[in-house]
């Protein structure tokens, strides 16, 4: 048996680097912050998604409906003045004012809202940009009369419900909604310029090539 020198126990009365280094204040301080991050992440998702389950079913399908509601639109206006170029040339301009928008997107990358259901980029909103471009497009095409007039306000103000839509169910922000607006005006009303211009160059060709473009994107 051997003898015991008295380092034995000595050894066994001081701590360790691991164990020491476990019960470092630092280390807890740090193991207390996360678990305070993961509790607020926590809490903030489960608010957002009460959120999103607090907006009404008929709202949600109203906002799903939009789509079909601005394509029945479109439809519409190209079809009741075939021998016209303001309707194709606005639609194709913008199916263009989509795939802009997805690139402005990735450029941008800003995230939508924490509750969104979409991981996709949401600045800018691209329901919004559309919306509004379409709107500014068919307004350039209306003249002054009251009718025409009437129908100017109506587009904006379907413009602005689509727009609005989206953030009423969590899908984007107000900022997101109004740069998308804001462009979606710009890139409308330049759009109908460009078209007058062209126009004025060469009528047949413009209105040729409009329904060309349209009926082919329509295929």
């Amino acid at each position: 048996m051997a003898a015991d020198n008295g380092i034995g126990p000595i050894r066994r009365t001081i701590p360790s680097f691991a164990e020491t280094r476990a019960q470092s204040p630092i280390r807890i301080r740090r193991s207390n912050s996360h678990s305070q991050l993961l509790t607020v992440m926590q809490t903030t998702n489960q608010a957002g998604q009460q959120a999103a389950q607090q907006v009404p079913r008929f709202i949600k399908t109203l906002n799903a409906s939009t789509k079909w509601l601005v394509t029945l639109g479109n439809t519409i206006g190209v079809w009741s003045r075939p021998r016209r170029y303001h309707g194709p040339y606005i639609v194709v301009g913008s199916i263009a004012a989509v795939y802009l928008t997805q690139v402005l997107k990735k450029l941008i990358n800003q995230s939508r809202p924490a509750d969104a259901p979409f991981a996709d980029p949401g600045m800018p909103s691209s329901h919004s940009l559309v919306s509004f471009f379409a709107a500014v497009g068919w307004i350039g095409s209306l003249g002054n009369c009251y009718g025409d007039l009437v129908g100017k306000v109506s587009l904006l103000a379907a413009a602005a419900a689509v727009a609005l839509l989206r953030v009423v169910c969590g899908y984007h922000s107000v900022p997101q909604i109004a740069v998308g607006a804001a462009l979606g005006s710009i890139l409308g009303r330049s759009w109908i310029v460009l078209g007058n211009l062209l126009h004025m160059s060469n009528p047949r060709l413009l209105l040729i090539a409009a329904w060309a473009a349209y009926l082919s994107g329509s295929a």
